[in-house]
């Protein structure tokens, strides 16, 4: 129900050995793969950490911390062959053992990490976090400090795309266990990436430096990362502008114009989905009519292309355009079609009606919650107006 995909970015070249100062849009919630979802939080995690695999510019699967795989005739077993001399940004080898703890401690009820689904596809994985089974029937396990053996509830065609994901890091065993609150200074968030963390001042800002003991160290030209924590977009465009940044997530959508005219904005894929999710299990939004009236009466196509005009476009199904088909070669949107419709607003009259609120009389007042950034403030303020006129 709600606007899908899309990220652009204001960037501009630098020197490839110089340091990168970059804005980002909103603070990490949390360090720890296994405990975030922002893009922001994802972002700085790229970083520090790496997974068996990576994806390259077209966003296919190739080889970060595994050096090969094989995979049996089903497509249900995968045995990964971590590479040689992969260490810790502290020193400590990289192995085996810490994807596993890694994996079975992101889907350890007890942990409750809002990633665990990302794991589901592992054998035994949703049955151990439902409590259904125990750790030791999830199907990963270390044959040695290199070898991984994994396997799968059911064929998955894009698990390797998914092991190059945050829910499918490593994580440094040891600290982890012993301190809950590892993710939260410095000196205990030991990574495996390109980059470590060395300073973390809240709402303001976060430091970087290359990490030495990456294995691919020798390619990373970066000496530092300076990340800018800065929510309001206007202030990251002028400090991008003045000199101050080289580069960014967000931007004003009332600059992206010019900005493309003048060959500073760069507009990547983003494969995600913005939805508005209702109290389903309270009046009046328990009534599925109520729902799709308010579905029907938002005009995605004015809000992608008259509003945030930073290359999204309408969601007119859960599932956003990107996404591959079982096919080789077909996109799972394209062939699927639209679910949605959108901006029928005589539709959604019609259904608010029939659910008792004819012309929206009676309808009771509605709060609408949204997170702090420019752009989601803008669409919020849209929808407020998309209902107020199409509904009554």
């Amino acid at each position: 129900m709600a606007v899908a995909a899309g990220g652009c970015s204001t960037g501009k070249k630098t020197a490839a050995s110089s340091n990168i100062r970059y804005a980002l849009s909103a603070e990490p919630e949390s360090i720890d793969p296994r405990m975030s979802t922002s893009l922001s939080a994802a972002t700085v995690q790229a970083q520090l950490f790496e997974g068996l695999m990576t994806l390259d510019e077209k966003n296919l699967p190739v080889a970060a911390a595994a050096e090969k795989w094989e995979v049996s005739a089903d497509g249900r077993k995968y045995v990964f062959t971590l590479r040689a001399g992969l260490k810790w940004s502290n020193g400590d080898p990289v192995t085996a053992h810490d994807f596993v703890y890694a994996w079975k401690t992101g889907l350890d009820p007890e942990l409750a990490s809002p990633n665990a689904y990302m794991l589901y596809c592992l054998k035994n994985g949703e049955a151990y976090a439902t409590k259904k089974m125990d750790a030791s029937q999830v199907g990963v396990r270390a044959r040695d400090d290199r070898t991984l053996e994994v396997e799968l509830e059911r064929p998955t065609a894009y698990f390797l795309s998914l092991t190059a994901f945050h829910a499918y890091y490593p994580l440094h065993a040891k600290t982890v266990a012993a301190n809950s609150k590892w993710a939260s200074q410095p000196q205990t968030v030991i990574g495996n990436g390109p980059f470590k963390l060395t300073a973390w001042v809240k709402s303001s800002r976060m430091e970087l430096a290359k990490n030495d003991q990456y294995w691919d160290a020798a390619k990373v030209k970066s000496a530092k990362m300076e990340l800018f924590l800065l929510d309001n977009s206007s202030t990251a465009l002028s400090m991008f502008e003045s000199g101050q940044l080289d580069m960014g997530d967000s931007i004003p959508p009332s600059e992206v114009p010019r900005l493309m005219k003048e060959g500073k904005v760069k507009i990547y894929p983003f494969l995600a989905t913005f939805y508005v999710s209702f109290q389903s299990a309270k009046a009046p939004f328990d009534n599925p009519k109520v729902r799709r009236a308010f579905s029907l009466a938002i005009d995605r196509t004015a809000i992608t292309d008259k509003l945030l005009r930073g290359g999204q476009v309408p969601a007119l199904a859960f599932v956003p355009p990107g996404i591959a088909n079982g096919v080789p070669g077909e996109d799972f949107r394209a062939k699927g079609g639209s679910l949605l419709k959108d901006n029928d607003a005589a539709t959604a009259r019609t259904l608010l009606a029939e659910a008792g609120f004819p012309e929206g009389k009676g309808f009771p007042p509605v709060t609408f919650l949204y997170n702090t950034s420019e752009s989601n403030k803008m669409v919020a303020e849209a929808l407020q107006e998309m209902w107020k006129k199409n509904l009554g």
